[in-house]
């Protein structure tokens, strides 16, 4: 096998002044070049300074820690304690309030703007809204939903949370592979049947040229948010079912009924983001990134998109997925550049990442006199055709995010997609209520 640096952060090498560089791992690279965008509010929020101390404190913990590391190259991270304390203070800063008339997702818009390539992490303090941009090739998704908590509580006093000062283990990847695959071998055949085909989009031996225009990024954000009600019926109905269908299948099926309603094209397969940590041995985690994107087939049917990801994560595919993009990585790097054509007519491709009800976030110190409790989340910049949806549930009721290209997909049609889904999601799956 092709010698390779997989996500662990190896012995550092000395270099001048203290500075250490590290090897940028081939999982972390995969995720270069994004950055994940956040809002959240009203919240009550400490003062800048104390800000700048509890960062500092995660920080210093060492390269574990991830938010010191700044990439000094393709390939190695720079990590030097010397100047952890000046680089704390670029890292969070202090603007003034956005307006409440500004949704969250014209925030998140705005932070497009501000995304700095040269720190791994902001810290905006706008108000009473807490506004977060990381470098997606530090942290994924699971850090970006815990890193707020932790901040805050660490402003206030509080002690170090236990998953940021843990010891990281070295090569968690393969850790992940011999937990899942050598110690389990039947897990193999599940795997190759995972990797069939399910619905063919096209046939076989036929080669689909689609036509192209000149294209540039232009990331659009929709932001909704649902009422208890809908969110406590869905889940009541999807506990009903004779066989107990998982809520991610719920949202997607829902998802692509909202948009398809409204006139969108979308291709046949969509994609689930996954935490690939379930696969790694008990009591094994790694703050580095450790997520992929798994296809879901199925199309619109609830059962058939149920057992495509029961079957996809039984049988470890996300792992083999996350494994085979480190071994390619670290083979032959990816090309970086952004695309400069696009296809003329758009299929959307929906992926997803469910947070589900978000615990940490939930623990916030929310303000509450009356206001809504406001979270989004999204990912710049979006690949042409994809419809980025990030999903939370706060205060028992859904909270969606939906990044996209608005010179790809029409804004109009995307916010009534959006609403459509969040007012009453239940009503969008085949033989549900209302439906």
């Amino acid at each position: 096998m092709t010698a390779m640096t997989v996500p662990a952060l190896r012995a550092a090498t000395p270099a001048e002044g203290g500075r250490r560089t590290l090897p940028i791992s081939a999982v972390d690279r995969l995720a270069a070049g994004a950055h994940v965008l956040g809002v959240m509010g009203p919240l009550v929020l400490p003062p800048r300074a104390a800000l700048v101390a509890a960062l500092h404190r995660v920080v210093s913990l060492g390269p574990g820690a991830r938010l010191g590391l700044v990439a000094a190259d393709r390939r190695d991270w720079a990590w030097t304690p010397e100047t952890q304390r000046e680089l704390c203070e670029r890292m969070v800063s202090e603007i003034p309030p956005l307006g409440d008339d500004l949704a969250p997702d014209e925030v998140l818009e705005h932070l497009v703007g501000m995304i700095d390539d040269a720190l791994p992490l902001q810290v905006i303090v706008s108000g009473e809204r807490l506004l977060m941009i990381y470098d997606h090739q530090v942290v994924d998704a699971r850090f970006t939903s815990r890193l707020p908590a932790a901040l805050l509580d660490l402003a206030a006093g509080g002690e170090m949370p236990a998953w940021l000062s843990a010891e990281g283990v070295r090569h968690p990847l393969w850790r992940a592979v011999a937990a899942t695959y050598l110690r389990h071998p039947a897990r193999v055949p599940a795997l190759l049947r995972a990797r069939r085909v399910q619905v063919p989009t096209v046939p076989t031996g036929v080669v689909q040229e689609r036509e192209q225009v000149a294209w540039a990024p232009s990331t659009a954000v929709a932001w909704g948010r649902g009422d208890r009600r809908t969110f406590t019926e869905l889940r009541r109905w999807l506990r009903a079912q004779p066989h107990p269908v998982a809520f991610s299948s719920a949202v997607i099926v829902a998802l692509r009924a909202a948009f398809v309603r409204e006139g969108v094209r979308l291709a046949a397969e969509s994609e689930l983001v996954w935490d690939v940590r379930q696969y790694l041995p008990a009591g094994v985690d790694t703050t580095g990134n450790f997520v992929t994107g798994v296809p879901v087939t199925g199309v619109d049917d609830l059962l058939a998109v149920d057992e495509s990801i029961h079957e996809t994560v039984t049988s470890g595919r996300p792992l083999a997925a996350l494994v085979a993009g480190a071994v390619k990585e670290a083979v032959r790097p990816g090309d970086r550049r952004v695309p400069a054509t696009a296809p003329a007519h758009a299929r959307g491709h929906l992926v997803v990442s469910n947070l589900g009800v978000a615990r940490t976030m939930q623990g916030l110190p929310w303000v509450r006199d009356g206001r809504a409790a406001e979270l989004g989340y999204t990912v710049h910049p979006v690949p042409a055709e994809n419809l980025s949806v990030q999903i939370a549930v706060i205060d028992g009721a859904l909270q969606v995010a939906v990044a996209y290209n608005d010179n790809v997909f029409d804004r109009g049609v995307v916010d009534r997609a959006l609403a459509r889904f969040v007012a009453d999601p239940l009503s969008l799956i085949d033989g549900a209520p209302g439906s």
